[in-house]
């Protein structure tokens, strides 16, 4: 699938394999084609494969972004935004939320 794959509350994004809860997503290995991710009073986890190579885009307007990957994250008033570029960028992860947090992890190969 070589499209891009846009997410609104309450739908799963099919073959990202989905983390088990509302508002979580794990992304496969090999992102090929952009996400957007969009929700409005909700958190937004999302986990990210080590070796993958995306370009991301987070943004919440009352709330906060963490991470734990190498991304810049800065804040104005209520705005929280966090990008970067992680392998040399890829495709475009997007997550929009208003009034939740954004949770960006990277996520732990299988042994």
């Amino acid at each position: 699938m070589d499209e891009e794959m846009e997410v609104r509350t309450g739908q799963r994004p099919g073959g990202s394999g989905s983390c088990g809860s509302k508002g979580c997503w794990r992304l496969s290995e090999d992102v090929r084609h952009p996400y957007t991710l969009q929700t409005d009073r909700n958190r937004i986890e999302v986990y990210i494969p080590p070796d993958s190579g995306v370009s991301v885009y987070a943004k919440t307007h009352r709330g906060k972004v963490v991470s734990d990957l190498p991304l810049d994250i800065g804040v104005q008033g209520c705005t929280s935004v966090a990008r970067g570029e992680l392998n040399g960028g890829g495709p475009e992860v997007r997550l929009l939320t208003d009034r939740g947090d954004i949770h960006i992890i990277g996520d732990v190969k299988p042994q």
